[in-house]
């Protein structure tokens, strides 16, 4: 039997055996799941662990708490906790299955077993887990062939109604089709745009898209804008069917607000007032914006050469840091650019 676990670096590796040796002297079965367990197939770094426990996370992971001398969040109406050293975060979620009642609804959820829990789990290549049992050390538990799907680089469902339960999972295809450089397997496709063609999103809370929408901005913008063009463009978010990619390339690597102001500056009227309107943004990410509309006018009046540093200065310093950012990325005169740099360092 292959042990997955011996490929993790020491400072994870020792963790792990803690939380086992803790949970075989209580008698309570745990396992890593997802996210973590994919990313150690792929020989990936590992940043958190996820652990789900057969037993009451809650209790388990204050019990942990005190071994490890680190703070303890517990989430109880969701049966989860996090523990927070110095150097990684780790969650405990007690095993579940999940109801969903109608769609796009947020599930209802109570206690289950391990195979019930992977069940819920949004594709096969995250419905992995490795077992922490003393019995099963290291052992890879399978039961929807992700391994083999992840050998195949294919993202697939784990059931035909998975787009429809949870729409947003859409998003997710997208996001770990591009950042894995895996493709979204046949038959999940074709579920995937009869999820769209009966407008599955308008069932979604609004809010749920956005967040999904950002994680896209943060990791591959141009790649996941490029493939929702292939799609269904941002008509989940404010109707448009295709996205104007011309600035997003030279925009990789920075925040989602400095991405989100590209996208802003291509939308219609309606659909940046729908924006502003609907989504969970900030005043101060409200503000960054929609001051990045004033882009052009902004970048005319520092090509001039004669301003003076007081000048530069006042143009500038009412505005937020991302959109002075937005500014220097779209700025082709050199003088411009000088001085949106030379702002921004001080």
């Amino acid at each position: 039997m292959k042990n997955y676990l011996l490929h993790l670096d020491k400072e994870f590796l020792r963790l792990i055996k803690v939380i086992s040796d803790k949970a075989y002297q209580q008698n309570i079965s745990v396992y890593l799941v997802g996210g973590i367990v994919r990313d150690i197939l792929l020989g990936e770094k590992v940043f958190d662990i996820d652990v789900v426990v057969e037993a009451d996370a809650i209790d388990f992971a204050k019990y942990l708490s005190k071994c490890f001398n680190a703070r303890c969040v517990t989430y109880n109406a969701f049966g989860t906790a996090s523990l927070f050293l110095s150097s990684v975060r780790i969650d405990f979620v007690t095993a579940r299955s999940e109801i969903y009642k109608y769609p796009g609804a947020l599930p209802t959820v109570k206690k289950g077993a391990l195979i019930e829990d992977l069940f819920r789990r949004d594709f096969t290549i995250n419905a992995m887990a490795l077992s922490l049992n003393k019995n099963s050390w290291g052992a890879l538990i399978d039961p929807y062939n992700g391994l083999e799907d992840l050998k195949k680089k294919k993202i697939c469902v784990l059931h035909d109604k998975s787009f429809i339960d949870d729409p947003t999972r859409i998003l997710r295809a997208v996001r770990f089709e591009q950042r894995l450089g895996f493709s979204i397997e046949k038959k999940t496709l074709i579920l995937l745009k009869a999820a769209l063609e009966n407008k599955c999103f308008f069932a979604v809370n609004i809010h749920r898209s956005f967040l999904e929408f950002k994680k896209m901005l943060e990791e591959n913008p141009f790649k996941c804008l490029k493939r929702l063009n292939s799609l269904f463009g941002m008509e989940f978010l404010v109707g448009t069917k295709k996205i104007c990619l011309g600035q997003i390339r030279s925009l990789e690597h920075k925040k989602w607000i400095v991405c989100l102001m590209a996208l802003l500056k291509e939308m219609r009227i309606k659909e940046r007032e729908m924006l502003f309107k609907k989504f969970s943004l900030t005043k101060k990410e409200k503000k960054a914006l929609a001051e990045s509309l004033k882009v052009k006018d902004i970048l005319t009046q520092l090509s001039k050469k004669d301003l003076t540093r007081l000048q530069v200065c006042v143009i500038l310093k009412p505005f937020e840091r991302e959109a002075l950012q937005y500014f220097l990325c779209l700025a082709k005169n050199i003088e411009a650019r000088k001085k949106i740099e030379q702002f921004l360092r001080k």
